[in-house]
């Protein structure tokens, strides 16, 4: 397997949905209701993570825009929808260079059990990709079609006498084709120090299901996440916040940064 190969494959793992799974969590919206999120995210890397350090690689920059929209079916069904925007670049000589679709989420949110203040949920997304060409550098990773599974826990409390909630995560994704399965587990703590304020740290961890074939191999990495978001007005969010990964293998350090707008309607 070459560092090329290695090195964009797990690059392409970036599609952990920070902002989105923020906010959506386990709870499900009441029938006729929604969530708008569009995101900007912006990840570079350019040291390649092993056991025991890392090693210099040529840089791997990606902006992506995506836009999450979920609307209540009924009050314990949510359809989910969330198309993306890519653009890519793989470091080199010369250079491989793609815009383009992303990957096209689509599927929903079932509420299974709720009492009280905590919420346990199911949630299936099939994901289309709209890159075509593995054999590019830009695109290598992102040609295949995937089926996410999740099971998702949620629930509000309160920490030093204001609002905050944990939203927990665990997943398995079907990556057709040649690339491995992966597990994928989310943690998320929100808080809400002040009104209109609402403070977010996050952990994405993700792990191969051993080898794919061919190029592909084995690898995890976890990547944490944290920001804040503002109600400018009502129902109107703005956030803001960085993105750094801790550790891993056979993957790719990656920092960056998102910024979103969220819309409840």
């Amino acid at each position: 397997m070459t560092g090329w190969r290695l090195l964009l494959l797990l690059a392409a793992f970036a599609l952990a949905l920070p902002a989105g799974s923020a906010q959506a969590a386990a709870w499900t919206h009441p029938a006729g209701s929604g969530l708008f999120i569009g995101t900007a995210a912006f990840t570079t890397g350019d040291r390649y993570l092993r056991s025991g350090g890392s090693t210099p690689v040529p840089s791997y920059t990606k902006v992506e825009e995506r836009f999450l929209i979920e609307y209540g079916l009924t009050d314990w069904i949510t359809a989910i929808a969330m198309p993306s925007l890519r653009w890519t670049r793989a470091g080199g000589a010369p250079a491989d260079v793609f815009f383009g679709l992303g990957y096209t989420d689509l599927g929903a949110r079932v509420r299974l059990w709720q009492q009280e203040a905590s919420v346990f949920s199911f949630q299936v997304l099939g994901r289309i990709p709209g890159a075509r060409d593995d054999g590019r550098r830009a695109q290598f990773g992102n040609t295949a079609g995937e089926l996410d599974l999740r099971l998702l826990f949620g629930h509000g409390f309160s920490t030093l006498g204001r609002p905050a909630f944990v939203n927990l995560e665990a997943a398995y994704r079907l990556r057709f084709r040649d690339p491995p399965d992966e597990f994928r587990f989310d943690a998320t703590y929100g808080w809400r120090p002040v009104e209109h304020w609402l403070l977010l740290a996050q952990s994405f961890t993700v792990a191969s299901h051993g080898a794919g074939r061919g190029a592909y191999g084995s690898s995890w990495y976890t990547r944490v996440q944290l920001s804040a978001a503002y109600e400018w007005s009502p129902g109107w969010w703005l956030q803001a916040g960085g993105l750094v990964t801790l550790a891993g293998h056979n993957a790719l350090r990656e920092n960056g940064a998102i910024v979103a707008l969220w819309r409840r309607f």
